[in-house]
């Protein structure tokens, strides 16, 4: 699975994803993109976009996205946290 890491996330959270390609969104040069643009790029090239963003949804209206891009929340966004 192709795996968007947002910026809000520690990018170390990559190497816990095992079997999956997980590209920050530093290293994908989307840095700084609003959440619509992000949501709009993730989806020509991930399968999913995994965020600690409680807000992404809105204002965009997430039903004019292309199909296929899935949107996973992690509520604690330090690496401890989820390690």
């Amino acid at each position: 699975m192709r795996l968007l890491l947002d910026e809000s996330l520690p990018w170390r959270l990559a190497r816990l994803m095992v079997g999956h390609d997980v590209t920050p969104v530093q290293r994908a040069g989307w840095s700084g993109l609003e959440n619509g643009a992000l949501l709009q790029a993730a989806s020509t090239t991930f399968d999913a976009l995994i965020t600690a963003d409680q807000n992404l949804q809105y204002p965009q209206n997430l039903a004019t996205l292309p199909p296929g891009i899935n949107l996973f929340r992690i509520l604690r966004a330090t690496f401890q946290s989820i390690d």
